[in-house]
């Protein structure tokens, strides 16, 4: 406490403060620290101690970070008043009944909680940023209400509460929408999108794509989007129904961000039951006046087959990136680029190779490049020693290397991974 007191006295502007109990009495936070009319910025990690502020103070405070506390009524409506100045709000973990925040000064509010809240409402006229995550277990017992007519970018990640007012977001630029919906929540998820419908730029996840999408209903009217980004495991089978009735309600859009993760213990999902006709049959209205797509696909057709019909359809169509994975190289892709993480350094028989200081230092090069998804290798085997280098066979099994070239090899090496007969890669140039 001596050195957030000296601190104060010297007029500080900004004060990070962690205070964590690692004693049985967990320390206060000393409250005289919002008394300090120089501070602009502060930041303090409570440590799961409660924080109380003057009843009345003046604070040019622009910036507010708290996290981990627990904070008593009355005390967001203290900051509202009191700080006249702030433009950047962070919570984080922050305990509280009632959050009320009012100001005409808060441009970005950030709110990250753990259902340690009941009611949320925010009053900001000028606010432009808002951020939400949090996983309620009771949606029924939760609310929240927004006025904010001047937000660009609004990001909300967790699930829905039964009680909502999002208000008129009619400049809204960007939004970003990752809900995880307990059970069939289409009506409360497709009011919400109808909301963030002047968006520009919108991001889904799987989980709201396929809440919005129930049979013989229609999509939200996203007509103001132009550029889709999709977070999605994989594209299954039953997502694709779920992604071309979202594809309908955006009539003009041009762009196309769709990013798969497959869950680990399922990469052998059901991807392969709409092919290209069924893509066709669609009659996307976008499609025509598409102009930049960036795919990345794991395993399977269905998103094979989406891609063919978008070159096909829009021949100007610029692929900023399109990479396929497949399942079934991917682990020993995975193996093959760490074999140098777990050589034997003890010369052996069966391990000649990285025996040999020269041909370790090249193949750490050669897996260094694959690891960095290089798209243009160069590699020149000149055999110069007693011993014989081998060909990584690796490389083979990198997605994005286009342009190969490799010369001077005087030895035969393998072109293929003696384990397996096929593998798959997008080469453009191969020089030998």
């Amino acid at each position: 406490m001596s050195w957030v007191h000296n601190a104060v006295r010297c007029n500080v502007e900004e004060l990070d403060l962690d205070i964590s109990p690692g004693s049985e009495v967990a320390p206060k936070f000393p409250s005289h620290v919002f008394l300090c009319a120089s501070l602009t910025s502060r930041s303090v990690d409570l440590g799961c101690t409660s924080l109380t502020v003057p009843s009345t103070f003046s604070s040019n405070l622009k910036y507010l970070e708290l996290t981990n506390g627990l904070v008593k009524d009355g005390f967001f409506k203290r900051i509202s008043s009191c700080c006249k100045c702030i433009e950047d709000l962070v919570l984080q973990e922050v305990a509280a009944n009632n959050i009320t925040i009012e100001s005409s000064s808060l441009k970005t509010f950030s709110f990250v909680n753990d259902d340690s809240f009941d009611v949320l409402n925010i009053s900001c006229e000028k606010l432009e940023s808002l951020i939400m995550e949090w996983i309620i277990q009771s949606p029924s017992k939760h609310s929240l209400n927004i006025f904010a007519p001047r937000l660009k970018y609004f990001s909300w990640k967790g699930n829905l509460m039964n009680h909502r007012n999002l208000g008129n977001l009619d400049i809204l630029e960007e939004a970003e929408i990752l809900m995880k919906p307990k059970g069939d929540e289409f009506e409360n998820v497709f009011e919400v999108l109808c909301s963030l419908s002047r968006a520009k730029v919108l991001t889904l996840n799987e989980e709201t794509v396929k809440a919005l999408f129930r049979e013989g209903s229609m999509p939200p009217p996203l007509n103001n989007v132009c550029s889709l980004g999709l977070r999605i495991g994989n594209v299954v089978d039953e997502l694709v129904p779920a992604m071309v009735s979202l594809f309908r309600g955006m009539p003009n859009l041009c762009n196309m961000l769709i990013n798969t993760k497959p869950p680990l213990d399922d990469p052998k999902s059901n991807t392969s039951g709409f092919n290209m006709g069924y893509w066709k049959m669609q009659n996307l209205a976008f499609i025509n006046q598409l102009k930049d797509v960036t795919i990345k696909l794991f395993d399977g057709s269905n998103g094979v087959e989406l891609v063919r019909e978008l070159s096909l359809s829009s021949p100007s169509l610029d692929f900023d990136e399109f990479t396929t994975v497949r399942a079934s190289s991917c682990a020993k892709r995975h193996r093959l680029l760490n074999d140098l993480d777990s050589h034997d350094e003890e010369d052996s028989e069966e391990t000649p190779c990285f025996c040999k200081d020269e041909y370790f230092r090249i193949m750490s090069w050669v897996h260094n490049a694959l690891r960095c998804n290089v798209e243009v290798l160069d590699l020149d085997f000149n055999d110069n020693q007693e011993w014989t280098p081998k060909f990584p066979s690796s490389i083979f099994l990198c997605a994005v290397v286009l342009f190969f070239l490799q010369s001077h090899i005087k030895t035969k090496p393998p072109l293929h991974d003696p384990e397996s007969n096929t593998f798959g890669f997008d080469m453009q140039y191969w020089k030998m």
